[in-house]
């Protein structure tokens, strides 16, 4: 969980950038995953569970959410520093798809099992 906090007057904080992109190969079935539609289409369309950061040059700094969308991955702007939002629009694609039968079992921390 995180803790907002607000800045003191002159206080600064260093915002590390996250931004990538990439395009996705179809070599693989890890790739043709994340390219091609259920129905076997390519192009997918979809938001990532991943968030960015991009830093512009007049010092703002821009918060995105990682999609996939024309054979690659990218970011989405959502907001910025400066008040504005992106209005962006996408689905939601799990990033795992687990059989009817298997059950989730929490061991220590952020470890599960995976069993039946």
């Amino acid at each position: 969980s995180k803790t907002w906090k607000s800045l003191a007057k002159g206080e600064s904080v260093v915002m590390p950038q996250s931004y990538y992109s990439y395009n996705i190969g179809t070599t693989n079935n890890g790739q043709k995953m994340l390219r091609y539609k259920a129905d076997g289409s390519t192009n997918a369309n979809y938001w990532l569970a991943s968030r960015a950061v991009s830093c512009a040059g007049s010092g703002s700094v821009n918060f995105h959410m990682r999609g996939v969308y024309g054979g690659g991955v990218y970011s989405g702007y959502l907001c910025y520093s400066y008040g504005n939002a992106s209005s962006y629009s996408r689905g939601v694609r799990p990033v795992v798809s687990l059989e009817s039968g298997v059950q989730l079992t929490k061991k220590v921390g952020d470890t599960w099992n995976l069993g039946k």
